[in-house]
């Protein structure tokens, strides 16, 4: 089954309980099937814990039904109830010493006790335990039924060499993987209502209380021009906060899961992509409802440079939300913990608002260090769709006739930054509409190759830490 929380045990006892259900004919057909098995137990292992009463016994049924039509199942496990269900069961001690292996039924006799609890104490009794029991076992009937008398596999067939499609091949399960992930990763945020609540209201919790702070009709005509770049900040730095915090841990929580999924084929590219387009997916939510209640108090909205107003600003506000995600991903596979990842987030996000180019005017290291920021960019994407070079231009009209440039903003407002010309002559709203487009659609492409280099060095992170 899909959905549910990973939750690696924080440690493993030293010896383990292997159970193995095999068909009653087993033979090669079912090698091909392997892989998949090996996937669900890849989870299963670990998800025991997190699992109910009645979750767990469906699971351990459907694994009986598997086991039925022909498929080996091995699952690795400490709770002895579930060994019922098994037709072999291989009990390693320390140092990984086999010490028996047979019929599940017959274990508790070999090691004379009552019951399978009583293995563990077998097994542990002093350090020599393990080895003595090994010794024990490579001395009766069971080893020489169950591992001297199993026939030898044959040799594999030479076969003449075919031309090989391994890339197209490889680049398929690249994209069945992401897909198959991202469905994972999905369910088990949608059977987790409760942090998915919490993401969702966190946007417009966070709109409520700007539109408590910003005066109504911000935008319109006459409006001044520093107080709407004031609310693009604070809708900027909002949707950099709900996408890192979303993202953050969506890594270091896996880590443990990850590291065993890699041992059965899992890539990075795919496993880090899925959980980006979950995450962006929720952020285009995010950022809706961010929006919703936000711009009906500053309305009425200026026309849009290149699409309707409302759409701009849903792609504009939804890219910085993206970038944040992102950004939280590097977060996630930079930590080895969630503690870890959540410490990391004030020294991400607190640059964003220093360098976002109006808190303090920039200049020389500081300036060109802003060109990094995620924050910078949005409010000038945003600042673009909004407009607000037309505020400023209105400011200006009783400047005298016959302007030739606008001067360079002294303070926190820079005319340059929502426009890529300045206009040399008084404002009139088709003097700069082609320019405002192209330099809205630089500012989304910015935005966009930010994100894609963000999420390039996460895979790369993971590679250099050796899980890739």
């Amino acid at each position: 089954p899909e959905g549910l929380d990973f939750n690696a045990p924080d440690g493993i006892p030293a010896e383990l309980v292997f159970m193995i259900l095999t068909p009653a004919d087993d033979d090669g057909a079912q090698i091909s099937l392997l892989g998949d098995i090996a996937r669900t137990f890849a989870k299963a292992e670990v998800r025991r814990s997190v699992l109910g009463a009645r979750s767990l016994t469906e699971f351990l049924a459907l694994l009986r039904t598997l086991a039925d039509k022909g498929c080996t199942v091995v699952l690795v496990t400490h709770a002895t109830a579930d060994i019922a269900l098994c037709d072999r069961v291989a009990v390693l001690g320390q140092d990984g010493r086999l010490c028996f292996y047979g019929p599940a039924v017959e274990a508790p006799g070999f090691f004379d006790t009552a019951d399978f609890a009583g293995i563990y104490t077998c097994l542990t009794e002093d350090a020599t335990s393990a080895a003595m029991w090994e010794v024990r076992f490579q001395q009766s009937p069971y080893y020489e039924q169950y591992i001297g008398n199993q026939p030898v596999p044959p040799a594999p067939t030479v076969r003449p060499s075919l031309p090989r499609r391994a890339p197209v091949r490889q680049r398929w399960d690249g994209v069945r993987q992401c897909g198959w992930l991202a469905r994972r990763t999905a369910a088990i945020l949608r059977r987790d209502w409760l942090t998915l609540v919490l993401l969702l209201a966190q946007a417009p919790l966070s709109g409520l209380l700007i539109a408590l702070l910003v005066a109504p009709g911000l935008l319109a005509d006459g409006a001044a021009p520093t107080d709407a770049q004031r609310l693009i900040f604070m809708l900027v730095i909002a949707a950099v906060l709900l996408g890192v915090t979303g993202a953050a841990r969506a890594l270091s929580n896996e880590r443990a899961i990850y590291r065993h999924e890699r041992l059965i084929g899992l890539r990075v590219v795919p496993y880090v992509l899925a959980k980006a387009a979950v995450l962006l997916l929720v952020g285009l939510v995010q950022s809706g409802l961010l929006l919703l209640v936000v711009l009906p108090v500053v309305a009425p909205l200026p026309a849009g440079a290149v699409l309707p107003a409302l759409l701009e600003w849903i792609i504009g506000l939804w890219l910085v939300v993206a970038g944040g995600c992102v950004l939280g991903l590097l977060i996630s596979a930079l930590a080895d913990s969630n503690a870890q990842a959540t410490a990391l987030v004030p020294l991400v996000l607190v640059p964003q608002i220093v360098l976002a180019g109006l808190v303090f005017p920039l200049a020389g290291p500081a300036e060109w260090l802003s060109y990094t920021m995620v924050a910078r960019w949005g409010i000038e994407s945003l600042g673009t769709t909004a407009d607000l070079n037309r505020l400023y231009y209105q400011s200006l009209g009783t400047a005298p006739p016959g302007i030739t440039a606008l001067p360079r903003a002294t303070g926190s407002y820079n005319p340059a930054a929502y426009d890529s010309t300045t206009p040399r002559t008084a404002y009139t709203p088709a003097s700069h509409t082609a320019s405002r487009r192209w330099h809205l659609l630089g500012r989304w492409g910015i935005l966009a190759g930010q994100a894609a280099l963000l999420l390039a060095l996460t895979c790369g992170v993971l590679w250099r830490w050796g899980d890739g």
